[in-house]
């Protein structure tokens, strides 16, 4: 599923409502997430095409302090992105936790799905 279809489902009056390529939620980059993405050399423009087109790929909706997802997609060069983000539906925000380039030994062909030894 899109990470989008997934909160178009709560929010539909809030995205892509003028501009089908921006996502207009509040979007807030948690401080771990801002210095895993410059160690990893991963750039905003990188999180927000994962926001735009990525693939849920777990719910975890008992995560506190909000529900999150793990999302999965591609950017530049067409590396695999993943993402942890918290949806806080209440506010109509995100917030991604963190970001990282998933471990080929981790993860299936399409680094959607976990391998599990």
């Amino acid at each position: 599923m899109k990470f989008s279809s997934l909160i178009l489902g709560h929010t539909a009056s809030y995205l892509n409502k003028n501009n089908a390529n921006r996502f207009p939620l509040p979007i807030f980059i948690k401080v771990h997430a801002t210095q895993r993405m410059f160690n990893r050399n991963i750039q905003d423009k990188d999180v927000g095409h994962l926001l735009d087109s990525g693939e849920v790929m777990e719910e975890y909706r008992e995560d506190f302090p909000l529900p999150s997802v793990s999302a999965g997609g591609r950017f530049t060069d067409n590396i695999p992105l993943h993402a942890v983000i918290g949806v806080d539906l209440s506010l109509i925000q995100l917030h991604v936790s963190t970001v990282y380039k998933p471990d080929p030994k981790k993860w299936s062909k399409d680094h959607i799905r976990r391998i599990i030894p």
